[in-house]
């Protein structure tokens, strides 16, 4: 009698009073894998046209004839005194939608010629594609130009 009074005070004491009584757990049904997560769905290259920003840049007339100016009337990167080029697309919107995804992106083409005193020369597109896969992109020549009059630059 002694030692069940000891056992139920130690128990009591560790807080395990219950545990002597504690009911089995049955184990239960497996939860089922759920279904596999789909891919987000990327926008599929249009059948009539190619919608990368810098190809279709490269390819505008107007863009290409500012491109060879900067690169000092070379129509092709080849020999020493060929200018290095940089190519930077910076995306500046785009919606995806039921139709399609449009995109407006800045395309900056970088030249910089070698040797002591090298030169900087970068040419700007805005190009933009609708949502319609089978549209046409447009490309134009963008520019910087400072905000505001020059009496409120200081």
């Amino acid at each position: 009698m002694t030692q069940k009074l000891l056992l139920a005070t130690l128990l009591a004491t560790l807080g395990c009073a219950g545990a002597a009584e504690a009911d089995l757990v049955r184990p239960g049904p497996r939860p089922q894998p759920g279904p596999k997560p789909q891919p987000i769905p990327q926008p599929m290259p249009s059948a009539s046209g190619n919608r990368d920003a810098v190809a279709l840049a490269r390819r505008d007339p107007e863009i290409a004839k500012m491109i060879v100016q900067a690169r000092g009337g070379q129509t092709d990167q080849t020999g020493p005194a060929a200018p290095n080029e940089t190519t930077v697309q910076l995306p500046l919107a785009g919606q995806c939608g039921f139709a399609g995804c449009s995109s407006t992106t800045l395309v900056a083409f970088t030249f910089r010629s070698s040797g002591a005193n090298p030169m900087t020369q970068t040419v700007l597109a805005l190009v933009s594609c609708p949502p319609i896969p089978s549209a046409q992109c447009v490309v134009r020549p963008a520019e910087v130009r400072p905000m505001g009059t020059s009496s409120e630059q200081r």
